[in-house]
């Protein structure tokens, strides 16, 4: 295959690559993102924090992930082995598109302990739609966050919602699954094969996915305290699914530049802080996390027997 050839069969992605690149720029040149962080003082000590935190919540996500192997495929595997997976093939989603690293840890689990290709991708599928199904539910309480004027007598409201919220979600009947599982079947050969609907036991992920995001947003905030900026981390908790679901669109490679326009759009709207300051944020979230897959995929390869 030659250059052209190469080039012709990945169109779409380096069409996703240059559109990033365009929204990066547009934001690095619109925002005032050079002089800001220039004129910044950081504080190191909470960036650092950002970066603990954000570790916390992956730990919990791989737990969850780890979960779900359990009861889907019957195989203990190590947390350690779940969790530098888990966060390892997140560094080859920041960089491909459809979140391509998902269906690495189906692969890495096949690789590491023989567990069946069709289990371990029914394993990925069902932990993603406990995200989708948690981040549909707060996206549309962000929506409404956005329409409404907030105040300092609001932090009651943040913790209601989430009581009702999570015990809505704790209530759903795994038989949901069984149509999105139909679907994917047609595609993946015996993903449906000796598994029973009701061994998936949504309760238990869906409440590890709320206490992940509660220390994702503990991270954020700790990005906005290195700037000197004190925000409710309640707010936060409830509209950064928002934000998040926005990297999902698309049109560039893990919402790079979808995901800091829309977050510095929302950051703004919510806790009148001026735009700059705002894109900055989203960027140095950006790094911290990135930071974070790369530091998981690197301990994943350097502990490779």
């Amino acid at each position: 295959m030659n250059a052209l050839q190469k080039i012709k069969a990945n169109k779409f992605w380096i069409a996703r690559v240059v559109f990033a690149a365009l929204l990066i720029t547009f934001v690095f040149k619109n925002f005032a993102i050079i002089p800001t962080i220039q004129n910044a003082k950081f504080d190191m000590v909470y960036l650092l924090l950002s970066g603990i935190f954000y570790t916390t919540a992956l730990l919990i996500v791989s737990s969850r992930w780890n979960f779900m192997v359990k009861r889907i495929t019957g195989a203990c595997i190590p947390f350690a082995f779940a969790a530098k997976v888990f966060i390892g093939t997140l560094f080859v989603s920041d960089f491909t598109p459809a979140r391509a690293g998902d269906l690495g840890r189906a692969v890495l689990l096949k690789r590491g302990y023989e567990v069946p290709l069709a289990n371990g991708t029914l394993s990925v599928i069902i932990d993603r739609l406990n995200d989708l199904i948690f981040l549909s539910l707060f996206s549309i309480i962000g929506c409404l966050l956005l329409l409404t004027t907030i105040d300092e007598t609001f932090f009651l409201i943040p913790l209601l919602v989430i009581i009702l919220s999570l015990s809505v979600l704790i209530t759903l009947k795994p038989q949901l699954l069984s149509f999105p599982l139909k679907f994917f079947g047609r595609f993946l050969p015996g993903l449906n094969q000796n598994i029973e609907i009701r061994r998936y036991n949504l309760q238990i992920p869906i409440v590890l996915t709320a206490v992940s995001w509660i220390f994702h947003s503990l991270c954020v905030w700790a990005v906005f305290a290195s700037l000197g900026f004190s925000v409710n981390p309640a707010l936060l908790f409830l509209i950064l699914p928002l934000i998040r679901m926005s990297a999902l669109i698309p049109v560039t490679v893990a919402g790079l530049g979808v995901f800091e326009l829309f977050a510095t759009f929302v950051y703004h709207e919510v806790f009148y802080i001026p735009v700059g300051i705002c894109a900055t944020i989203a960027i140095l979230e950006r790094i911290i996390t990135t930071g974070v897959h790369v530091a998981g995929a690197l301990i994943y390869c350097l502990t490779l027997r």
